[in-house]
C-alpha cells in the first residue's frame, strides 16, 4: 500500500484512516501530489544545528510538531519556512521569536559554549535545508518544485558561502537528488550536472523565481508582502510585533469585507489581545530594568575598557600623524630651497651679464677713436700754445709768416672746440654708462655703496662681491646636492619598507592559501572515508573510531614530517580484528575436518534445511541507510544478503 492508494489526511479522517496513512508513510517511498496547484509535500535539512538527516512530510499542505522542549521542534520550522521562501538570511527570518540576536552561521557552525551539545572540532561545516511542492501537471504526470539551500562556513573566516538551488522536474531529493553521502554533505557543484537544476548565487534572484513560477505573481512587491504578513503572524509574541493599520490595509486589500459574525470574533479577539498589550507592559519594564543596568553598569565599564585600549591608538595615530607632519615640513623646507636657489642663480646671472656689458662698453668707450682723437688734439693745443707762444716772440722775426700762423691757429681752435664737444659727449656716455653698472648692482644686491664704486669708477670691488655672492650660490648647492642624497636615502629606506610589507602580505596570503588547502584536503579525506564506510554494512567501523581516525590524520598535519597513519590505523583497528578471527575459525574448521571423518546418518533420520544468516563478509559488502536524525545514527539496511545452507539432523 501506498499514500497514493489512501484518502488524502485531514481534519475529517478517522484514526483508522491516520494510522494506515502513518503507517504508508513509514514504510513507503515518497509521497505523490494530489492537486493541479503547487502544495507543500516534505521539508527537511541536512547537517544543520543537532541534525544529521532530517525529514518531515505535510499531510494535505499540514505537518505538527510534537516533542520535548529543546529537542528542534521551533529550529526545523524556521529553516524551512519563512527563510526558503524570502531567499535571505536576515536576522529577522532566522529567530522564530522575531527578534534580531541569533544568525543562521548559529545552525551551520557549532559554538564553544557548554550549552551547546554539538561538535565544535570540525573546520569545516555545511548544511542543505529544502523544501518539496508537488502538482498534477497539465498532462496529468506529477510535476514536483525543489527548493534548497546551502550553506558553508569555515572556522576563522567571518564570510559565509551560500547558494539558492532551485530544481524544477522530476529529480526529488532521495530520489535523483543526493544532498549527503554518509556523513559527507554534498556540495552544489555536484547538482550542477542534473537537468532542470538551477543554482543562484543571491537569494533576490532566486526569489522572483519562486514569486513568478511557484506562486504566480506579476508583482514582486505582492510576495514580500505575503512574507512580511506571515513573518508577523509566526511570531508568538504577536502583540509586540503587530501593527493594526498595515496588516489592516494589506488584509483589506487581499480579502473581501468582513461579516458581522466575523467581526464580533474579531471584537473577542481584541480582548485577547489587549491581555497579550498588559503582558507586553510586563516584559516592556523588565526590558528598561536591563536597559537601566545596562546604562549604569555595563556600559561605564565597557567606555572604561574601550578607553583603556583607545589610549594607546591614541598614541600610536599621534606618532605617525607628527612623523607625516616633519616628512611634510622637510619637503615644504626643501622646495623653498629650491626656490631660493633658482632666485639666487638668476639674479647672479643676471649681475654677470650687466658687469660683462658694463666692461665691454667701458673697453669700448676707452679703446674709441673719438677719445683717442680728443686726446690727440689736446696734446696739440698745447704744442700749437707752445709754438704762438714762441712765434709771437719770433713775431717780428717772422712777419711774414704770421698772417699763415693766425690761420692756422684759427682752424686748430675749431679742431679743438669740436674736440672739447666729443670729450664732453664721452664723459656723459661714462656717466651714464656707470649709473647703469650701478643700479644692475644695487638690484643685484651686492651691497649699499655700489653707487660709489660705480662713481669712483672701481670695478675691483664689483668682481669682488660676485665672486663672494658665487660662493654663496656654491654653499647652496652643495646643501641642495645634501638635501638630495637624504631624500634619496629615504626613500630607499621607504622602498626597502614597502617591499618588506608587499613580501609579508605575500607569505601571510600564502600561509592562508596553504591553511585551507591543507583543511580542504582533510574535508575530502573525511568525506571519502565517510562514503567508503556507507558502502561496508554490517562491518562499517563505528563512527567514533572514524572520528579518531581523522583526528590522527590532522595531528600529523602539524609535525614537521608527517607519518602515514591512516593506513596502519585502518589496518591495525579495523581489518585484523575483523579478519583475524575468521581466518582463525578457517584454519581450526580446516584441521578438524582432516581430522574426523564425517558421521553416517542413523537410520530413520530426517534431513531438514533452515536457512541462518552467515557471517557477513568483510571484502564484498552491499548495504543502504535509514534516513534517520542525529539522536539516532544511520542505520544499515541491506538490499541484498549472503546466506549459508546448515543441514540439521534430528531422530524422530
Amino acid at each position: 500500500m501506498t499514500t497514493t492508494d489512501l484518502p488524502t489526511p485531514g481534519p475529517a479522517a478517522t484514526d483508522t484512516q491516520l494510522a494506515a496513512w502513518r503507517d504508508a508513510v513509514t514504510t513507503a517511498g515518497l509521497p505523490d501530489p494530489a492537486r493541479p496547484r503547487w502544495q507543500v509535500l516534505r521539508a527537511g535539512v541536512v547537517g544543520l544545528w543537532e541534525f544529521d538527516v532530517a525529514e518531515y512530510w505535510f499531510a494535505d499542505g499540514r505537518a505538527q510538531f510534537v516533542g520535548q522542549n529543546q529537542s528542534g521542534k521551533s529550529t526545523l520550522m524556521a529553516l524551512t519556512t519563512l527563510l526558503m521562501l524570502a531567499g535571505s538570511l536576515d536576522r529577522k527570518y532566522v529567530d522564530t521569536f522575531g527578534q534580531s540576536d541569533k544568525e543562521y552561521r548559529y545552525y551551520v557552525e557549532p559554538v564553544a559554549d557548554d550549552r551547546d551539545r554539538r561538535d565544535a572540532s570540525a573546520s569545516t561545516n555545511r548544511g542543505w535545508a529544502w523544501v518539496e511542492y508537488g502538482r498534477i501537471g497539465p498532462l496529468g504526470t506529477p510535476e514536483f518544485f525543489t527548493t534548497m539551500l546551502y550553506t558553508q562556513t569555515k572556522r576563522g573566516v567571518a564570510q559565509m558561502t551560500r547558494a539558492w538551488v532551485v530544481c524544477h522536474g522530476t529529480a526529488r531529493v532521495r530520489a535523483g537528488l543526493d544532498l549527503a553521502a554518509g556523513q559527507a554533505v554534498t556540495e552544489p557543484k555536484a547538482l550542477e550536472a542534473i537537468d532542470s537544476v538551477t543554482v543562484y548565487p543571491k537569494g533576490q534572484t532566486y526569489a522572483e523565481r519562486l514569486a513568478t513560477d511557484l506562486f504566480g505573481f506579476d508583482d514582486t512587491d505582492r510576495y514580500a508582502t505575503v512574507i512580511e504578513m506571515l513573518k508577523v503572524l509566526r511570531t508568538p509574541h504577536l502583540g509586540q510585533k503587530l501593527n493594526p493599520d498595515w496588516f489592516t490595509s494589506q488584509i483589506r486589500s487581499a480579502l473581501p469585507p468582513v461579516a458581522k459574525s466575523e467581526v464580533t470574533e474579531l471584537a473577542h479577539g481584541w480582548q485577547e489581545l489587549e491581555q497579550l498589550a498588559r503582558d507586553r507592559d510586563s516584559a516592556e519594564e523588565a526590558r528598561k530594568a536591563i536597559a537601566v543596568y545596562l546604562t549604569r553598569a555595563w556600559r561605564p565599564w565597557a567606555d572604561a575598557v574601550l578607553r583603556l585600549h583607545a589610549d594607546t591608538l591614541i598614541a600610536a595615530d599621534t606618532g605617525v600623524t607628527e612623523a607625516r607632519a616633519q616628512v611634510g615640513a622637510a619637503k615644504a623646507d626643501l622646495d623653498d630651497a629650491r626656490k631660493r636657489l633658482d632666485e639666487e642663480a638668476r639674479n647672479t646671472q643676471h649681475l654677470e651679464e650687466a658687469r660683462d656689458r658694463t666692461r665691454t662698453e667701458l673697453m669700448q668707450l676707452l679703446r674709441s677713436a673719438a677719445y683717442t682723437t680728443a686726446v690727440e688734439r689736446a696734446n696739440d693745443a698745447k704744442r700749437l700754445r707752445t709754438e704762438a707762444n714762441a712765434a709771437k716772440r719770433r713775431a717780428e722775426k717772422a712777419a711774414a709768416r704770421l698772417e699763415r700762423t693766425r690761420a692756422e691757429l684759427e682752424a686748430a681752435k675749431s679742431e679743438q672746440e669740436k674736440a672739447d664737444e666729443e670729450h664732453g659727449n664721452a664723459e656723459q656716455e661714462l656717466n651714464l654708462a656707470a649709473r647703469r653698472a650701478a643700479e644692475t648692482a644695487t638690484g643685484a644686491r651686492l651691497g649699499d655703496q655700489v653707487p660709489q664704486w660705480a662713481a669712483s669708477g672701481d670695478v675691483d670691488r664689483f668682481d669682488a662681491a660676485i665672486t663672494a655672492r658665487r660662493a654663496h650660490v656654491g654653499t647652496l648647492r652643495k646643501l641642495i646636492r645634501a638635501a638630495s642624497r637624504a631624500s634619496s636615502a629615504w626613500q630607499a629606506l621607504d622602498d626597502v619598507a614597502q617591499k618588506a610589507q608587499e613580501q609579508l602580505k605575500e607569505r601571510i596570503e600564502a600561509a592562508e592559501a596553504t591553511e585551507q588547502a591543507l583543511a580542504q584536503a582533510l574535508q575530502i579525506l573525511s568525506d571519502g572515508l565517510e562514503r567508503w564506510a556507507t558502502t561496508l554494512g554490517d562491518v562499517c567501523p563505528p563512527v567514533e573510531v572514524r572520528d579518531a581516525w581523522i583526528t590522527a590524520v590532522t595531528a600529523q598535519a602539524g609535525t614537521l614530517r608527517p607519518r602515514e597513519v591512516l593506513t596502519g590505523l585502518l589496518t591495525r583497528e579495523w581489518l585484523d580484528p575483523a579478519t583475524g578471527p575468521l581466518t582463525i575459525r578457517v584454519a581450526e574448521l580446516r584441521a578438524a575436518a582432516k581430522l574426523q571423518p564425517p558421521a553416517p546418518p542413523k537410520p530413520n533420520a530426517t534431513l531438514t534445511h533452515s536457512k541462518v544468516p552467515a557471517t557477513r563478509c568483510p571484502i564484498r559488502q552491499c548495504g543502504g541507510s535509514v534516513v534517520t536524525g542525529r539522536h539516532s545514527r544511520p542505520v544499515p539496511a541491506p538490499r541484498c544478503g549472503v546466506w549459508s545452507t546448515r543441514s540439521t539432523v534430528s531422530t524422530q
